[in-house]
């Protein structure tokens, strides 16, 4: 059988040979318009929300006129292992502002001759980076309204973007009077940047795209009935994921690692009944099994929070020795500071008299180190407090004026005059890397709406010499907080 099959074989192979010889020569060819294309590399670099553009230069084989409307244009992104695209324009130019998500896409440029209908591609690569992967992001006042805006660092730069939310695209809308700005990463895997405006409450917004969705919400990180937009007045962090937070005068507890979500309030000492009236400043001690120092405004006295008891506080150690941790008065401003290894620094009014108090805080160990009357003329009017990590020293404005208080002199130094300028936030942010720089927000009614404020960066030398300006970052609103945004 296989012999027949081999000799019919052969037997048709000079017909096909003569078919095809036959044919030699039938064939017509017909040079066709090409399109070449110079003027795109091989790959580029570009930024979400910024403007990305290419111009490519065309030219053409067989068309004379050169008409760039006799072809169609399209320039598209493809992200790897997908067959998803995104066409991002059919001009014959690139110019856009991007939209995508950070990432690593293949590219081509697509130019069709409708005339012949041929086409011819141009490959490369695109990297699309966050413009809004690092920075400072400020709380803005415009016009009594919140907006987020942001100093984005890129390549060793600041670029300042006024409404960063309307920039990338975001569906959060801040409503009514700014409130807290805050960043830290309140879970190992996540990072929170927290927003507040007095209509929309406290939310987070996606940390990459700074997108928004309902589930981000303050209130979804709590096991107690909140309301939807339950507005936080302050957080605080503590070192491994947890953190206290302040709403309302009452104060809640937050520790991933032991699965402790908000709940109820632990402004309540252990043997008493009834909740106090917290104040929204905490001296929060950063190690994770550190005590930390609340104040109860009702009964006018310092409290202490013992890491891992996410129901109640304690009252102060018994160690007295400079005051009366039931002090009486009110306090004006508290926080934790990195001099001296660690303490907390209070200011207190009597209703006549102002005081500072200082208090050792190192881990569990808390002890009285300090006890003086601030005798500064017009103190009853400082606001926007500061303490500077290296020397210990406070720095206040009253009016347009900052000054630094050294507690061991008690002596108050001018060290800065605004002039017409107003002064609307003052701090030294330890998770940024300018810790031990002063920075101060400006807000200059002379400029156009929206663009009034400013960061101002201050170098503090020892021995209460005059501080350094060192920096500039314009084009915000008019700030009322500010915080950075780690990588």
């Amino acid at each position: 059988m296989k012999r027949v099959i081999i000799y019919l074989c052969l037997l048709a192979l000079p017909i096909l040979i003569t078919s095809c010889y036959e044919d030699l020569g039938n064939y017509e060819y017909v040079d066709i318009n090409e399109v070449g294309v110079t003027g795109i590399d091989s790959s580029y670099v570009a930024y979400q929300g910024e403007n990305f553009k290419i111009e490519p230069d065309l030219a053409f084989t067989l068309d004379e006129s050169g008409d760039l409307e006799s072809y169609e244009y399209e320039w598209v992104l493809i992200k790897p292992f997908t067959t998803v695209k995104e066409i991002l324009s059919n001009g014959k130019d690139l110019d856009v502002d991007l939209k995508v998500p950070p990432g690593e896409y293949d590219a081509y440029y697509r130019v069709l001759d409708k005339t012949s209908g041929v086409e011819f591609i141009t490959d490369f690569k695109v990297e699309v980076k966050s413009a809004v992967y690092e920075g400072w992001i400020v709380m803005s006042d415009v016009g009594g309204e919140a907006r987020l805006d942001m100093a984005s660092l890129i390549d060793e730069e600041y670029m300042v973007i006024p409404d960063v939310l309307r920039y990338t695209g975001s569906s959060l809308e801040l409503e009514g009077a700014p409130g807290l700005v805050y960043c830290y990463g309140y879970d190992p895997s996540l990072y929170g940047i927290y927003v507040t405006s007095e209509g929309t409450g406290t939310t987070k917004v996606d940390p990459e795209s700074f997108d928004w969705s309902e589930d981000l919400r303050l209130s979804y990180e709590g096991i107690s009935d909140f309301p939807e937009k339950m507005k936080a007045d302050r957080i605080y962090q503590k070192r491994g994921s947890h953190a206290y937070m302040v709403s309302d005068h009452n104060i809640y507890y937050y520790y991933r690692s032991y699965q402790v979500s908000y709940g109820a309030p632990i402004n309540k000492v252990t043997g008493e009944t009834e909740t106090f009236t917290a104040s929204e400043y905490i001296s929060a001690e950063p190690n994770s099994t550190g005590h930390s120092i609340f104040f109860d405004e009702d009964n006018k006295r310092f409290v202490r929070h013992l890491s891992l008891n996410n129901l109640e506080s304690a009252t102060m150690p018994n160690n007295a020795t400079l005051f009366d941790y039931n002090i009486g008065m009110d306090l004006v401003y508290m926080t934790y500071t990195t001099y001296n290894n660690g303490e907390a620094f209070a200011i207190l009014n009597d209703g006549a008299t102002y005081h500072i108090a200082k208090m050792l805080q190192r881990n569990r160990n808390i002890r009285q180190v300090y006890f003086e009357e601030i005798s500064v003329p017009g103190f009853e009017q400082a606001e926007n407090f500061a303490i500077q990590p290296d020397y210990g020293y406070l720095f206040f404005n009253i009016g347009n004026k900052v000054y630094e208080y050294d507690v061991v002199t008690k002596t108050a130094i001018e060290m800065l005059d605004m002039a017409d300028r107003e002064i609307t936030h003052m701090e030294f942010n330890s998770d940024s890397p300018v810790g031990s720089q002063l920075i101060v927000g400006v807000n200059d009614p002379s400029k156009p709406a929206g663009s009034t404020g400013s960061l101002e960066f201050y170098e503090v030398p020892s021995v209460n010499g005059q501080i350094v300006f060192n920096s500039k970052l314009e084009g915000f609103g008019k700030i009322t907080g500010i915080t950075f945004r780690r990588r």
